[in-house]
Parts: C-alpha cells; sequence; structure tokens
C-alpha cells in the first residue's frame, strides 16, 4: 500500500506539472509568437525604408518618364527580386517545380548583385573613354583648317601616290634646279 500510495503521489505531482507546463507552455509560446511578429514587424519597416532609401539616391532603380521599356524592365526584375527575397525554398508547402524556380530566383539574385559590381566598374571606365573621346573631338571640331591649296606650303614637299606623277614631280624639280 505505501508503495501504490507513493506511485500515486508521484503520478500526482507529475499531473500537476504537465498542466502547469501546458498553462506556462501556452503563455511562453505565445510571448515568443509576439516577440516574432515585432522582430519581423521592424525588419519589415526597416527593409521598406532602406529600400527606399536607395531607390531615391540609385538613378538606375528610378523609372524614367516617357521610357516604357525601362520602365516595364525595372518594374519586372522589382517584382522578381522581391518575390524571392520574401520567399523560403525550406518552405515544406512547395512542390519540388517550385523549390527549383526559387532557387533558380535566388541564384539569379545572386548573380546580378555580383555583376552590379562588374558592370558599374566597365560603366565607369567607359565614361572615362567616352569623356577623353568627346573632349578629343572637341578639339578636332575647334581646329583650323589648312589653307585649301592643293599645293604644298613652301618648305613642305607632297611626294604623289600614284607613280606617274611622282616621276613628273622629279622631272620639274630637276627642271628648275637648272640654269640654261
Amino acid at each position: 500500500m505505501a508503495h501504490w500510495r507513493s506511485v500515486r503521489a508521484a503520478r500526482e505531482t507529475h499531473d500537476k506539472r504537465v498542466e502547469e507546463e501546458q498553462n506556462t507552455g501556452a503563455a511562453r509560446i505565445k510571448a515568443e509568437a509576439e516577440q516574432s511578429a515585432a522582430v519581423m514587424q521592424e525588419v519589415g519597416k526597416l527593409f521598406s525604408d532602406f529600400r527606399a532609401a536607395d531607390d531615391s539616391e540609385q538613378d538606375f532603380l528610378k523609372e524614367k518618364e516617357g521610357d516604357d521599356e525601362w520602365n516595364q524592365l525595372l518594374a519586372a526584375r522589382r517584382d522578381m527580386v522581391d518575390t524571392t527575397l520574401g520567399s523560403s525554398y525550406a518552405d515544406r508547402k512547395l512542390t519540388p517545380e517550385q523549390r527549383k524556380e526559387l532557387v533558380r530566383k535566388f541564384a539569379t539574385v545572386r548573380g546580378r548583385a555580383i555583376g552590379y559590381s562588374m558592370k558599374n566598374l566597365e560603366n565607369q571606365r567607359l565614361q572615362a573613354q567616352i569623356q577623353d573621346l568627346t573632349k578629343q573631338l572637341e578639339e578636332y571640331k575647334n581646329s583650323e583648317p589648312g589653307s585649301g591649296s592643293p599645293t604644298p606650303a613652301p618648305g613642305q614637299s607632297v611626294t604623289p601616290t600614284d607613280p606617274f606623277e611622282r616621276v613628273r614631280s622629279e622631272i620639274r624639280a630637276r627642271a628648275k634646279t637648272r640654269s640654261y
């Protein structure tokens, strides 16, 4: 009987602890859910703020008035990146095909994030080259043309490219140096 009483007391203690854990566990789960929701709300606000700041600072993230092709591509890329970053490929509700497509989008976003730096560097180099060529073009446009006469200026000699003309010019030059 004593053994039965000790088992019953242990069982009652166990049942009380299970009940306490159920009550406190529900409260703990609720508190964790509230904390998680607060963190998610904070992260969402921060993400929106940072995205809005980047959109206003970076010219390539702004829509261009009158350029429908630019605006459509910008909207499509924003949608693709936002849906990709807002999804989890670990979601159990995804089918294998959906998961494959989502992982493909993550890889695309990664590649484009890396490529941005490379294209930015290339763009800077091309811009410098354009400025140099524009400067050279301006110098050419501002230069004075020659006298416009087909004969060379005094002290300059022009060798004709046509062999017959070259021989004629040599004969003329020799004729000028001989005195009769």
